[in-house]
């Protein structure tokens, strides 16, 4: 089943897609849960499965052809809530100064690791919301290793055009990721301290 066909489906209540979302959540989500633990796992993926139901019958999700996408970001979202509780939960049983209580490097190495892997995901999700000749533009240039003349070139618009373009597009790019940053302190926030 594509992803549009399990929003439709979702949509209009079928069981299949519902079967076929919980089934792909877990299969593309559950990865960011499992070093929580088990029992934590478990839970994150229900309520990832219950806010991402709710999202698509509410069609709160901008792009339908990409639940997964959207999926991804929550999941991101609630695996930083969970490691920020399990730090708070370490820093109350602590018995001294709080900046003093750095976690094991090795914990810090995974937090920057899991960090990276948060902020690629949201770009990714925050792309796929441009328009598709920005999108085009951002990808080839950042990511194609293209020049701008080729570029233009190929999508056959004029400088002016393609700088004026791309200009917004990472200014859009760049306000949205610094919006759901500061709304979602995680891993980010832990691996700076």
């Amino acid at each position: 089943m594509t992803e549009r066909e399990i929003h439709d489906g979702v949509q209009a209540h079928k069981p299949a897609a519902l079967k076929a979302l919980a089934g792909a959540l877990k299969n593309h989500c559950e990865r960011f849960f499992v070093s929580l633990g088990k029992e934590t796992a478990r839970d994150l993926l229900q309520e990832l499965n219950a806010r991402v139901l709710e999202a698509i019958q509410e069609n709160r999700i901008e792009h339908p052809d990409f639940p997964i996408a959207y999926a991804r970001g929550i999941a991101l979202i609630l695996r930083a809530d969970a490691l920020e509780a399990r730090s708070t939960a370490i820093r109350k049983v602590i018995p001294f100064p709080v900046h003093l209580a750095t976690p094991p490097t090795e914990e810090l190495d995974l937090l920057r690791a899991e960090s990276d892997a948060e902020r690629a995901g949201i770009l990714h999700g925050l792309l796929e919301k441009l328009p598709e000749l920005n999108r085009e533009i951002v990808r080839q240039s950042f990511f194609g290793h293209r020049t701008d003349a080729q570029i233009q070139k190929d999508l056959n618009i004029s400088p002016s055009q393609f700088k004026q373009r791309k200009k917004r597009a990472v200014k859009k790019l760049r306000d949205e990721y610094d919006r759901i940053i500061r709304l979602s302190p995680g891993p980010s926030m832990l691996a700076a301290a």
